[in-house]
């Protein structure tokens, strides 16, 4: 009978402490995401001239082409970090690719890229 009294207290307990965070975060997450939306609108909006761009993109790749500004490949299995920004704010994002083709044009280019493998920056400004 005591452990089901204790089970029974540490019941109540959790849902105490639980059921208050999630209902307040709620409403925390959704102004987050209508904030994090502005934001991203904000940064691709095509009249921000002079925005950095960079992305740091490492992985396993097939069908790479490459000519003057343009790079083509087929990610197998490819992680990114990048991120833009406009001199006031900064716009940050990870991404993993999985089987999907990626071009990249008017971006320099600094690292290794073979035809099966990828590792650096591109980078560049609009």
């Amino acid at each position: 009978m005591k452990k089901k009294i204790i089970a029974l207290f540490i019941c109540i307990l959790l849902l105490a402490t639980i059921l208050p965070i999630v209902s307040a975060s709620n409403g925390d997450i959704e102004e987050k995401e209508d904030e994090e939306i502005k934001e991203i609108k904000r940064v691709a909006n095509p009249s921000n001239k002079g925005s950095t761009f960079r992305e740091f993109v490492r992985g396993r790749i097939d069908d790479l082409y490459v000519e003057e500004g343009y790079v083509y490949f087929h990610a197998k299995a490819v992680r990114s970090i990048g991120f833009m920004s406009d001199g006031s704010s900064v716009f940050l994002w990870r991404n993993c690719y999985f089987k999907l083709s990626i071009s990249y044009t008017g971006f320099n280019f600094r690292g290794i890229m073979r035809p099966r493998f990828i590792c650096g920056v591109f980078s560049g400004s609009t």
